[in-house]
């Protein structure tokens, strides 16, 4: 898995990728095609599992790229395929479950399935009860 290393260049082409092969010569901009989960540090020892569901991400798993304690602060997962993926994340402290719905689709010649719209690649869980539920 490739991961978080040029999200901010896709975002920054907003969507527009070259394709391979065209006449122009030009070759792709490939970014990223990672989507993070970001947890804030009060909640990220309180994270029980981060559940993903859904065509797009019926074999994906969430990894944990900056641990937080006994926690994860921030989580990234690639999708498996076109079309939709709910990710869920489930707290151990009580919390209602966060819960975010993409759409993933695929980009000219680039490998990978990337969150459309391409702002939609960061989750950001809400911080404390008041906040937590359907969302992201």
């Amino acid at each position: 898995m490739t991961v978080r290393g040029g999200l901010a260049s896709a975002m920054a082409l907003g969507g527009a990728v070259l394709a391979c092969g065209e006449s122009s010569g030009s070759t792709c901009a490939c970014s990223d095609p990672s989507v993070a989960v970001v947890v804030p540090a009060d909640l990220a020892a309180a994270v029980s599992a981060v559940q993903l569901q859904g065509v797009a991400c019926a074999s994906a798993h969430a990894v944990c790229l900056h641990p937080a304690g006994s926690g994860c602060s921030e989580l990234a997962f690639e999708a498996t395929a076109e079309g939709t993926c709910t990710i869920n994340v489930l707290f151990s402290s009580g919390l209602p479950a966060f819960q975010a719905v993409r759409r993933f689709v695929t980009l000219s010649c680039c490998k990978g399935f990337y969150a459309d719209p391409l702002d939609g690649a960061t989750i950001t869980v809400p911080s404390g009860a008041d906040d937590a539920g359907a969302g992201g």
